[in-house]
């Protein structure tokens, strides 16, 4: 017994254990050799290799993906024990470096992306030169499911509105959503507009799975009102060039135009006024990694002069402590930031 288990100690791979745990959460091959950026005969030979060391088959394979045997069950759940080992240990040794380094990888939402990111990226490299960085945009949705899988560090998007209590969110700014329409469309229109004149017009919005999407449909559900979108649109920049070639108008921060292009628009206040917040938004279990802290610290400290320097996010924000997400949502953040 005791040869046998030395014998696979000294075969272990942490690889092959990253590559099986892929495997058994996305519950295919394919899908995982996607994630893991592998050949799959490459990802199916390691996690051959692992069965064949153990003397058990880890998968039942079927036509369609994968399922976990009993076996597999038993070795995930020591495998996820073991990845949170390796995380705390590089952690608190980290703590020992005479300097910040690693990686820090960094999502944002689309206008944050380009409103904040340069500066902060520029500022951060400046004093943390060791620390490899990684940036993404995308929209908030996928941002949190990287969160999640623990392919990004932090993120600064729209907080979700549901409970995740591995997450933490600190609140950095609220502005308010306006209604856009083309310089030719608008002329005649006089400002406020009253939600039921918005869900009137021939509305180009994000599909519902996007969150800010829900925001705006929630709004509108608390004012009894329902809309059928013109066109739906994956994109923040491509709705406003749609918005801006006449065809259609739609509802988001003055955040996402250009300041160049403003003039190329009319753009109206909502009332009663939707808010959209913005959040540094990062795993519980990596705020205290020194890149991911750093950057935090930064971005606070950044925020306000960032701001003060931009017309599009200029308006109210508030600097916040850490909060579990799991009692934050949009409308507790604008409350603390009123």
């Amino acid at each position: 017994m005791i040869a046998k288990h030395k014998i696979w100690c000294e075969r272990m791979d942490l690889r092959e254990l990253r590559y099986f745990r892929a495997v058994a959460e996305l519950g295919s091959f394919a899908k995982a050799a996607t994630h893991l950026n592998v050949a799959q005969p490459a990802l199916s030979r390691q996690v051959r290799k692992l069965e064949f060391d153990l003397g058990v088959e880890l998968f039942v394979r079927m036509a369609r993906g994968v399922q976990l045997t009993a076996a597999g069950h038993v070795l995930l759940d020591h495998t996820i024990q073991l990845d949170a080992h390796i995380d705390a240990a590089r952690r608190e040794v980290a703590v020992h470096a005479t300097q910040v380094v690693g990686a820090l990888r960094i999502g944002a939402s689309f206008p944050v992306a380009q409103r904040t990111l340069p500066r902060l990226v520029a500022e951060y490299r400046g004093v943390h030169p060791a620390v490899q960085i990684e940036l993404f945009e995308s929209a908030s949705g996928p941002m949190i499911d990287g969160l999640m899988a623990k392919d990004l560090d932090v993120c600064l998007i729209e907080p979700p509105s549901h409970p995740h209590p591995d997450l933490t969110c600190i609140p950095l700014w609220v502005e308010d959503v306006s209604f856009i329409m083309s310089k030719g469309e608008g002329q005649d229109i006089t400002s406020p507009m009253t939600l039921d004149q918005v869900a009137c017009r021939p509305l180009i919005m994000p599909n519902r799975n996007h969150t800010f999407r829900r925001m705006i449909d929630n709004a509108l559900a608390r004012a009894h009102l329902s809309y059928e979108p013109e066109m739906e649109v994956n994109g923040a920049s491509l709705i406003i060039e749609l918005v801006k070639q006449g065809m259609g108008c739609t509802l988001l921060p003055i955040s996402a135009i250009d300041p160049d292009q403003l003039r190329e628009f009319c753009i109206f206040e909502v009332q009663p006024r939707i808010l959209r917040s913005i959040g540094i938004v990062a795993r519980t279990d990596a705020i205290h990694e020194r890149s991911v802290s750093s950057f935090i610290e930064m971005t606070q400290r950044l925020v306000p002069e960032i701001a003060k320097g931009s017309s599009q996010i200029a308006g109210t924000y508030h600097l916040g402590d850490a909060v579990p997400l799991m009692k934050i949502s949009p409308s507790n953040c604008q409350r603390q930031a009123a």
